[in-house]
């Protein structure tokens, strides 16, 4: 994993408003300095298992007779095709949730309900019927919301290290072609919301483990890999659509694991620095960083040179924009100028 480096130091003097556009399968990684990656070996070998236990599963899979209730739905959710509407799809979803969320009431230390748990998470990880379905344009909200519940309340109850290896490992994945990227834009959309999203907390994976002891030190142990695939991804993706939940994301790394967080501040704070000066991002999404700086203040303290830098390299664009703008001479160039410029104030 590396990190991309945006102020002044690392770009000539050039500063953050020069700040590389490209971002993702294209980015020119050459220019940056490598940084220590975190638990991509163990991701790898967790993922071949997967490989091994599907060819398996594929193999021993039981006749529709002999699956449970719960499997049936959960393939019936994935394989109607004709349910055009997906009125049923949804009423099996929330079926299937119902089902599950009772059951973890009544029997959650049942081996043979902990089993099935983990075959239902097996089928959401291996069939692509799960993807297919958040990508398809006209599957409702409500039906990518339940399934959010369903997914993170298996990992969370199962294998938590499986799923978010599997989480990461989609999120590294860039597609080209313009309709495939629109596909994938939701698709990693929903896998980040899958990780963290405030307005439906209790179900997610972050949020989730904390309530269990045994999954919560489970997170904890992976919790360096999380936190640097998340920054990874942050530092790669081509898009600002990703941006509120990735800082959702981060601020909830900062209040509950702040030995980690405070490890990794300056490569954070670096990079949202960076996406911050973009002159093409919406108001909104500014806003959105610009108020997790102050989420972080129990870092800047500790941290007074690295806030003086930005600081330095802060006035050293200013200085340098300022200097152009005086310079050029036609209005276009000056209506660019004055745009990088009113940025670094926002």
């Amino acid at each position: 994993m590396s990190s991309k480096r945006n102020h002044a130091s690392n770009n000539g003097g050039s500063g953050y408003s020069n700040r590389n556009p490209n971002r993702g399968q294209n980015r020119d990684k050459s220019q940056r300095p490598p940084q220590k990656s975190y638990g991509k070996f163990a991701s790898f070998v967790i993922l071949d298992q997967m490989a091994i236990n599907l060819d398996i599963y594929k193999k021993a899979e039981p006749s529709l007779s002999n699956e449970t209730r719960a499997v049936q739905l959960l393939k019936r959710i994935f394989n109607d095709e004709d349910d055009s509407l997906f009125s049923r799809r949804i009423g099996n979803a929330n079926q299937l949730l119902k089902m599950l969320e009772e059951s973890r009431r009544t029997v959650s230390d049942s081996l043979e309900f902990r089993q099935e748990q983990k075959q239902l998470l097996d089928i959401c990880v291996y069939d692509e019927g799960l993807r297919r379905i958040i990508e398809f344009a006209k599957a409702p909200p409500a039906l990518r919301n339940t399934m959010l519940k369903i997914v993170s309340g298996l990992a969370c109850y199962t294998r938590l290290d499986l799923a978010l290896s599997w989480i990461f490992d989609r999120l590294s994945v860039w597609e080209t072609s313009i309709n495939d990227a629109n596909k994938d834009r939701e698709w990693k959309k929903w896998l980040l919301r899958l990780l963290k999203q405030a307005s439906e907390r209790y179900y997610k994976i972050l949020i989730d483990s904390a309530a269990d002891q045994y999954t919560y030190k489970q997170t904890l142990e992976m919790s360096p890999m999380i936190l640097a695939s998340i920054i990874s991804f942050l530092d790669t993706m081509n898009s600002s659509d990703y941006l509120s939940t990735v800082v959702e994301i981060l601020v909830y790394f900062s209040e509950n694991y702040q030995n980690i967080f405070g490890q990794r501040f300056n490569d954070i704070i670096d990079l949202l620095v960076g996406w911050n000066m973009d002159p093409e991002l919406s108001e909104s999404k500014r806003a959105t960083i610009v108020a997790s700086y102050s989420k972080f203040s129990v870092f800047w303290a500790g941290y007074l040179p690295f806030a003086v830098e930005l600081l330095n390299h802060f006035l050293t664009d200013m200085q340098t924009l300022i200097r152009e703008l005086t310079s050029t001479r036609t209005p276009e160039a000056q209506a660019k100028q004055w745009t990088a410029c009113a940025s670094l104030l926002r």
